[in-house]
């Protein structure tokens, strides 16, 4: 049954939420209630009237493979505004201007391109703002879009997320990070367009925990369905295609509900989760007690120190002990009834093995990235500089061991050395700011 509604979701048209996305959504909620004043009731699945009303669905992509998947949708005869990385990353063009989204002054001027006056366009421009860079242009895309639906031209009763996710953010190769939390808050800048929207579909991994499922409820008060992946979603070319087209031929019309058996004995099939107003949450997994899943996790999770260490090593990204730990953590997140402190330290557990099972994509990126760097720094501790795309995570250690000895015995440091050191104990710790999500 559909949670009541009371206080505060009452008055921002969302239901009762856990103690947890209460708190994600705490910035979102007192940017919507700047405009309190706009209705943000439903928006029923009519025939439209206006022939002229825009009723595409809007699919975010944030991997540059998404072209393949909007195309199928496309061929599959539904019409897509396809939202995708801008030419220049942070810019987005209205008119002849071109804004950019990286400046106070190339937000404001945009929220104001759209319409936006007055605390409505310093909102937007500060939720972009808050945006992780290189995604401004596709957040942009989507504010666009919102402001459209507001204005009568398009009507958003479906949108699709696409990308790379442990959960909590979506992003894409060599590309930015859209997390929920500041999306929410880009979203709550547009209440009645959020409120038009009745299905979502989020194509990525990890993205269907009923906490997370939760939290995307709340930014679309009217949601029917949601359809999302309580583990490893397929790829752009290995499966996503035939889900898409599934989810869009169940999904037309006045739906109240989807059932994940459409892609049942399809690849990843087993992997999806629903949600719908009418008949709730569905992973197709019997209900587990919090016991149950916390006996597995502290299991399971005796093994991470011997890939911390390097003395372990991961032999397939996708399978094995330490994929099968990362599971545990992701299914205890997905749960509404663990404390907002074991969320936080299972959120930077996460984001640690993570990047422990993608080692061989850190150590490549990280060449490739800072090996320059590293070259000029190691030869000012009178150190050659390894190749750190060939070394193994206990090799790499031992490399950052040898330069904090150098370094502690030199009589100077020189600017190379200090940053080369961040990054190094960056390296060493799995820092999300030294090996960000589009190495993984």
């Amino acid at each position: 049954m559909p949670e009541t509604r009371s206080g505060l979701g009452a008055w921002l048209g969302i239901p009762t939420f856990s103690p947890g996305t209460k708190a994600v959504l705490l910035g979102a909620a007192s940017l919507a209630s700047l405009f309190s004043g706009q209705a943000m009731a439903a928006t029923p699945r009519t025939a439209p009237t206006n022939q002229q009303v825009d009723r595409s669905i809007v699919f975010i992509g944030m991997n540059e493979t998404a072209s393949h998947e909007v195309e199928a949708l496309r061929n599959a005869g539904a019409p897509v505004t396809f939202i995708k990385t801008a030419k220049e990353a942070d810019t987005i063009k209205i008119g002849n201007t071109t804004y950019d989204l990286k400046t106070d002054e190339g937000r404001l001027g945009f929220a104001n391109a759209i319409g936006l006056k007055g605390d409505r366009a310093t909102a937007l421009s500060e939720a972009l703002g808050e945006i992780d860079a290189n995604a401004r242009d596709e957040a942009a895309q989507l504010a666009k879009a919102l402001r459209e639906a507001e204005k009568g031209t398009r009507n958003i009763e479906r949108i699709v997320l696409s990308g790379h996710s442990i959960g909590s953010q979506i992003w894409g190769d060599g590309n930015g990070t859209l997390h929920v939390s500041t999306l929410g808050k880009l979203i709550a800048v547009f209440p009645q367009a959020a409120a038009q929207v009745q299905d979502l579909g989020i194509a990525a991994c990890y993205s269907g925990g009923e906490s997370t499922m939760e939290t995307y409820r709340a930014m679309f008060p009217n949601l029917k369905t949601l359809w999302a992946y309580d583990g490893s979603a397929p790829g752009s070319w290995s499966g996503a295609v035939p889900h898409l087209t599934r989810w869009e031929r169940s999904t037309r019309g006045n739906a109240e509900s989807i059932n994940r058996d459409i892609v049942k004995g399809v690849r990843k099939g087993e992997n999806v989760a629903v949600w719908s107003a009418s008949r709730g949450y569905d992973n197709g997994q019997p209900p587990a007690s919090l016991e149950s899943v916390t006996d597995r996790y502290n299991t399971s999770h005796e093994i991470v120190s011997g890939f911390m260490s390097g003395e372990s090593v991961v032999e397939d990204s996708q399978t094995g002990p330490l994929r099968s730990h990362y599971n545990n953590i992701q299914r205890l997140l997905a749960r509404r009834d663990i404390s907002s402190e074991q969320r936080t330290e299972l959120s930077k557990e996460r984001d640690q093995v993570i990047r422990l099972l993608y080692w061989k994509n850190v150590g490549q990126l990280f060449q490739a990235t800072h090996g320059s760097a590293m070259r000029s720094a190691f030869q000012d501790l009178g150190l050659t500089a390894p190749d750190f795309s060939k070394l193994s995570r206990k090799e790499v250690l031992e490399v950052i061991s040898s330069f904090d000895a150098a370094k502690a015995s030199s009589t100077t440091t020189t600017r190379n050395v200090t940053y080369a050191e961040r990054l190094l104990h960056g390296l060493q710790d799995l820092s999300t700011t030294v090996i960000p999500n589009s190495w993984l």
